[in-house]
């Protein structure tokens, strides 16, 4: 787990969450990861709120989401 830990430490990208922290269950061998709080919620929630997406909506939400995963391809990570 420690190397995952690492890379999440090194990324910084305006759209993928921020790594705070960890600790892990040394009964049950689980690591749990925290992460910043995301004040709008997910994508999922997004969507459920605002019902249909404007193509505008869409667009901006496509830009991101491509923009987080050429970062982390171009850092040689595969999510």
């Amino acid at each position: 787990f420690i190397d995952e830990i690492s890379l999440y430490l090194k990324l910084d990208h305006p759209f993928i969450v921020p790594f705070k922290g960890c600790c892990i269950n040394v009964d049950t061998e689980q690591l749990y990861l925290a992460l910043e709080f995301c004040t709008n919620g997910s994508l999922d929630s997004f969507v459920l709120k605002h019902g249909v997406l404007t193509e505008s909506d869409c667009r901006k939400l496509s830009f991101s989401i491509v923009s987080a995963l050429a970062y982390l391809q171009f850092n040689k990570i595969v999510h």
